[in-house]
């Protein structure tokens, strides 16, 4: 349901986030890619498809999280990006 929200809310489009203050579209990119995490990673433990699919996704992959400090704010949640898009190539593979 998160990702249906996520989907038609456009919080995975950058054209749809640029009318937005940057406040709201940084929040609206958190919510997205958390919620990518959490589907890339279901989708393949269940076998099932993911409801967000990749070629749909325009904004950056990164995830804008400064709660880690320096060293993480880069780095690990932008990890769980990556591997979730992981994640998704093998569901494909697969």
């Amino acid at each position: 349901m998160g990702a249906q929200l996520c989907i038609t809310g456009n919080f995975h489009r950058a054209e749809a986030l640029k009318d937005d203050p940057p406040h709201i579209a940084r929040i609206k990119r958190i919510i997205f890619w958390h919620i990518y995490t959490v589907d890339k990673g279901l989708g393949l433990r269940l076998g099932r498809a993911s409801s967000i699919q990749e070629c749909d996704i325009s904004i950056p992959r990164e995830f804008e999280f400064d709660d880690f400090g320096p060293a993480g704010a880069d780095s690990v949640p932008t990890m769980w990006v990556e591997v979730s898009g992981l994640q998704s190539r093998i569901y494909e593979l697969l």
